[in-house]
Parts: C-alpha cells; structure tokens; sequence
C-alpha cells in the first residue's frame, strides 16, 4: 500500500480520530497497512522537540508488535491508538524540510555508509539526514540498522532513544519497510547535531564481578537532575561509574550477555521494589534502554558492538539507580500469593498485579500476558507501551526470571490502569502525554 502525497492519517482533525477511523474504513486495513501508513507520517521529523515527538516512532513500533496479544474485542481501541499517534504528529508542528536526497549517481551501499557516518562526524545533520534517507529506501533494512547501531549505544543525544527504535526495527515479525526505517531519520539528526556528545571511557578496576550488588547499591546523587543527558553526566562526574564498571568492559565482553542479563533484572526489580515515584519515567528508562541494546547484541555479534552493550547498559542502570534509588535495593523478590486474577489485580493497586503475575503459574502465563499486552495497548502512554514491549520479551530472553518481568510489567500496567480509566480513552485521544 502507497499513500505517498495522500496520507489520509495525515489529514484527520485530532477531535476526530474515532469517527474518521470509520469513516476512512480504517477498520478494513490490515494491521500492516495501518502500521505503514502511520509510519509514514511520523518519519517526517519534526523541527521542535518534546517527550511526545522523540517517542512517537518508539510508541508506534512498540504499539504495532503487541497487537498481535491484544483481545479480539479491544483491538479495535488498539488500533485507534496507533492512528492517534500519527494524527497528533502530523499535527505537532511542521516538519524540517529537509531538501530532497540527490539519487543520481548513487554509490555502493558500503560507500553510503561510509559517506553517511562521515556526514555526522562533521556535523552535517541535512546531508546525514539525506543519505539516511536514500539506505533506507533502497537498502537491505539489517545494513540501515547496522549503520548508526554502533553510535547509537554510545551517544547522549535523542535521550539516548536512537537504538530502541533500530531493535524494534530490527525484530519486526515482517521486514521493516521504508516507511519504518525512516523513522530512525529523526535519530539520525540528533546524532549529527551533537556527534561528540557521547558517554564518557571509564577507568579503574570496575565491580563487573558483582554487578547485581554493586548497582543495587549504587549511591544517591547528591544534585538532582531530570533529563536522561544529565543523570547520565552527573552519575559520570560522582564517579560512580568508574567504580562500577571501570575498565574491565573489554576484558569482560566474552560474558556480555550475562552482565546485560543482569543489569535488565535489577531494572525490573527496580519497578517493582523501589520507589514507586520514580515507576513512570524513571524506572522504564531505567529498563527499556538496556533491554534494547541487550536485543540489538545479540543480532549484532562483533566484539565491538557487545562491548558497547556492557558499557551503555550497566551506565543506564546505574544512573537511573543513582538517580532514583534507595541505594540499597532487596534483590530477594518479595511478592506474597493472592487470591485475585489478573484482571481484579490490575484495578486493585500495582503490589496486587506484580504479586499475581509472579505467583501465575506457568500454564496460565499466556494467558497473563494478553491481559497485560491488552490492558497497555489500548492506553495512551508511550513509556507504558515501550515497558510492557520490553518486559515481554525479556521474559522470553531470560526465561528464568520471566516471572520477574511479568511482574514490573503487571506494575505499571496497573499504576496506568489506575492513572486512564477506559471510560476517558476515546475523549482523550488526542492528548497525548508529552506533547
């Protein structure tokens, strides 16, 4: 399906969404027509920033790979969302009129590339923006995720979202087309604008060794800071992450997966067992950006690439941690059995629907995780979209403690759940959290 110059999702009112949604016979377009052409709308980047416009492209991916768990009698509503994200993009603003790419003499895909991170090395965002552009168009989607994969990890620009995108894109269930690659152009830029805003080397010994205590423990900034640049860069000056991580990352990428498995579960315990004002943003960044990179190593596989997962990983961890934490995390999950379903749990109160979902028995966890892919995909937080994506397949990553991604995802379900009652869904469509 084409709708290049004729978008319909493009031109529907933002007060309109549900009744456009019938009258342009949205219902009758599959799921991969209806994903295609939203992300055609949100590949254009936007010329202003905000939390809305930096995780529309995350949202929609996220959004698109959990339909597939939604209930046959919500899908509709899940689907409605996905519209919603593209209406109020197309809506937020004007784009940056980026001149067209020149696609005459078009060289190799490796000089592409080649000319591509070049580009952003200079600085170049418009020329960045234009070859991004042209790989991929015409280029297989695996050479377009692996061209900027590696600065992505490294990089503080963007909040440090550029990868999450490329591992959604890189485990779509169909071939990522154009129209969703496009979408990592707005990465891309933010790459070029800023190319030496990268996370910092570290030095010292390092406590790789036992990494599950040391980021339990990691000490409490003592300045606040808000955004994801600069928890990471106060965490960075405090030395934390020299005492965590130190410079034993090289010497230790032959157990990358192991240390990235942990640093992912002290994420989830972090939402489940610590504080709770930090569970909305604080603790889903805290988990989804190392969950990605976790995702991207394992298709990826230079020693490079997986050394930079050690590296980005364990400093994401440790700054949410320092930024948000007791210091003192129990890693001995305490969750006692309940007499509730999942269903009651979720409207109950977050103990309630983490404490059922790790006590759900095995035969019934499919089952818990529809109620939960459902519950998430029909709201209208991005954060709660990109976390409950995540936990899902962490469980299935790490499937010893999938009970314990289960759990932080039945948690913020239900703080959402609490937040969004369905009854102001529809009436809120186009109000976006963020925006």
């Amino acid at each position: 399906m084409s709708h290049k110059g004729n978008n319909p999702l493009a031109s529907i009112d933002p007060d309109e969404i549900v009744s456009a949604y019938d009258a342009l016979g949205l219902e009758a377009w599959s799921d991969f027509d209806l994903f295609r052409a939203a992300a055609e709308v949100i590949s254009e980047p936007s010329n202003k920033f905000s939390s809305f416009l930096l995780n529309a492209p995350l949202e929609l991916l996220a959004r698109f790979c959990l339909l597939s768990l939604v209930a046959p009698e919500d899908r509709r509503l899940a689907r409605i969302q996905m519209v919603a994200t593209a209406v109020v993009y197309a809506h937020a603003g004007p784009g940056v009129n980026c001149p067209p790419p020149d696609e005459t003499n078009l060289g190799s895909p490796v000089d592409t590339i080649e000319e591509l991170r070049a580009a952003i090395h200079a600085s170049d965002v418009e020329r960045s923006d234009q070859l991004f552009t042209i790989l991929a168009t015409y280029v297989e989607p695996r050479r377009v995720i692996e061209s900027i994969a590696h600065a992505s990890l490294q990089t503080l620009t963007g909040a440090a979202h550029t990868h999450l995108g490329l591992m959604y894109l890189s485990r779509m269930p169909a071939i990522a087309p154009p129209e969703a690659l496009k979408m990592a152009r707005s990465g891309v830029r933010f790459l070029a604008a800023k190319p030496d805003l990268n996370l910092k080397p570290t030095n010292g010994p390092g406590r790789l060794d036992d990494l599950a205590h040391a980021l339990a423990t990691v000490p409490h900034l003592s300045k606040p800071a808000s955004s994801v640049q600069e928890i990471i860069q106060a965490t960075e000056d405090a030395g934390t992450l020299d005492d965590v991580l130190g410079s034993g990352v090289t010497r230790s990428v032959n157990d990358w997966q192991e240390l990235t498995r942990t640093s992912c579960r002290i994420a989830a315990l972090s939402m489940i067992a610590d504080s709770v004002d930090a569970a909305m943003y604080g603790w889903t960044h805290c988990l989804t950006l190392p969950q990605a990179a976790w995702a991207l190593g394992r298709i990826l596989t230079t020693k490079a690439f997986q050394a930079q997962v050690v590296q980005s990983a364990v400093t994401w961890v440790a700054a949410f941690r320092a930024a948000h934490g007791n210091g003192a995390l129990n890693t001995h999950v305490d969750l006692q059995p309940s007499d509730l379903d999942i269903s009651e749990a979720l409207y109950d109160s977050p103990e309630a629907a983490a404490a059922v979902a790790y006590h759900t028995a095995p035969s019934a966890r499919q089952q818990l995780v529809g109620i939960i892919a459902t519950e998430a995909a029909v709201r209208t937080e991005a954060h709660l979209i990109k976390f409950t994506r995540a936990c899902l397949d962490l469980a299935r990553m790490d499937p010893e403690e999938a009970r314990l991604y289960h759990a932080a995802a039945a948690y913020l379900c239900a703080l959402w759940c609490d937040k969004e009652a369905r009854s102001n869904i529809e009436s809120a469509l186009a109000t976006r959290p963020g925006s």
